[in-house]
């Protein structure tokens, strides 16, 4: 797998609360896995307390077909939601949550609070209820 693969599928088994398993050598790992499977933020999506399965919020079947983009969520034990803005398909594309998806999860502030747990940085907040991610 890629780098971005592995972040993915990472980012993926946080989000549905899934036991984390490392798919490889942990003798021969690069640099970059490394840092993808200790990431303390996505481990902590995965860890909460709450043990809340997350939900597909927009997409369907990632089989082509249907499409190559998916928006996930998680709700945490704090209120705040983990979520997960994915893309398959071999070009890149963007990946929206509009107001319909951000209403999915009971979320229609004026104002929310984004971070990037990859980066570790809070992003600008939202003040339309709408977040388009390209991937």
């Amino acid at each position: 797998m890629t780098e971005l693969q592995t972040r993915a599928q990472f980012s993926m088994w946080a989000v549905l609360a899934a036991p984390l398993l490392i798919s490889g050598s942990v003798l021969n790992m690069t640099q970059e896995t490394l840092e993808t499977y200790s990431n303390t933020e996505v481990i902590a999506v995965s860890q909460d307390s709450l043990g809340k399965q997350g939900t597909r919020l927009v997409g369907g079947a990632l089989s082509g077909k249907d499409g190559t983009t998916n928006v996930w969520s998680r709700t945490l034990a704090d209120g705040s939601h983990a979520m997960v803005f994915l893309n398959v398909g071999a070009l890149a594309a963007n990946v929206t949550c509009g107001p319909s998806c951000f209403g999915a999860i009971a979320l229609d502030a004026k104002r929310l609070s984004v971070r990037d747990v990859w980066a570790k940085k809070a992003l600008p907040d939202l003040t339309e209820a709408t977040l388009t991610v390209e991937l």
